[in-house]
């Protein structure tokens, strides 16, 4: 019982210590420590807001991509379609056995 007591005035000693480096820090950057939090806070909501605008990059980024790919895949069928029409006025069209 004895050692749990000297071990829990120990831990609030090491907090204590801790806390008054952190207050001294925050003085010597001369930041109050409210003011300090307040950055924190800032800081961590910027952190999330650029992931978030990351995230909506890449996914705008593979919509797009998914777009040229059906343009460029209507742009081939036509081509090939009009390419099929000319060969077939010139008498020269072949005959597509489908499946």
């Amino acid at each position: 019982m004895a050692e749990s007591y000297q071990a829990s005035a120990l831990r609030r000693q090491q907090v204590l210590e801790k806390d008054r480096a952190y207050t001294e820090l925050a003085r010597r950057w001369g930041l109050a420590p409210k003011e300090e939090r307040q950055e924190r806070i800032w800081a961590v909501s910027l952190g999330g807001l650029r992931w978030s605008l990351a995230e909506e990059l890449r996914l705008a980024g593979k919509e797009l991509l998914a777009l040229r790919r059906a343009a460029l895949g209507r742009l081939l069928q036509n081509e090939h379609r009009q390419n099929q029409r000319e060969l077939q006025q010139l008498g020269m069209a072949f005959h597509v056995e489908r499946l």
